[in-house]
């Protein structure tokens, strides 16, 4: 279990089981895919560090990079509501806050929101956002599907 800070709470995030971690992963390939698209582009568009890219003023940093997402916030935005909440849900369910010197479930099993009011949208993601990196990010590190295709038969 990983211990972080967002929003001032300590929170522990715990481990998806394989199979909810597979239908998670399911369900953000296609953020995966428009990401995977944005690396190579955003590797050959990245200006200097202080330069500004072809055409634009120094202080068009943050709308070149809001063009450079656009993909990847279209694949958000078209997610159904369904696999939104699933994820989210998944996610936020192995999680626990430190409440006092106690730890307290942040999703609880079956419930329909977070336990905690005080939970802004901007701190569920960061929230999901460490579950997933451990869920997800090992299968990705380890060549994803790609690897099964240079798998001997």
């Amino acid at each position: 279990m990983t211990e972080f800070t967002v929003g001032g709470h300590v929170y522990r995030a715990g481990r998806l089981d394989a199979m909810r971690a597979f239908h998670v992963t399911r369900r953000l390939t296609p953020i995966m895919s428009a990401l995977a698209e944005m690396v190579p582009a955003a590797r050959t568009a990245a200006p200097a560090e202080g330069e500004a890219a072809e055409g634009e003023a120094p202080g068009d940093a943050h709308a070149a990079l809001i063009r450079m997402l656009e993909p990847v916030l279209g694949a958000v935005a078209r997610l159904p509501d369904a696999d939104v909440d699933y994820v989210l849900a998944a996610s936020l369910g192995v999680c626990s806050r430190k409440v006092g010197e106690l730890w307290a479930p942040v999703w609880p099993a079956g419930a329909p929101r977070p336990m905690y009011d005080d939970i802004t949208m901007p701190e569920m993601i960061q929230i999901a956002f460490h579950v997933l990196k451990g869920a997800i990010g090992p299968f990705l590190a380890g060549g994803g599907l790609t690897s099964f295709a240079s798998a001997p038969r």
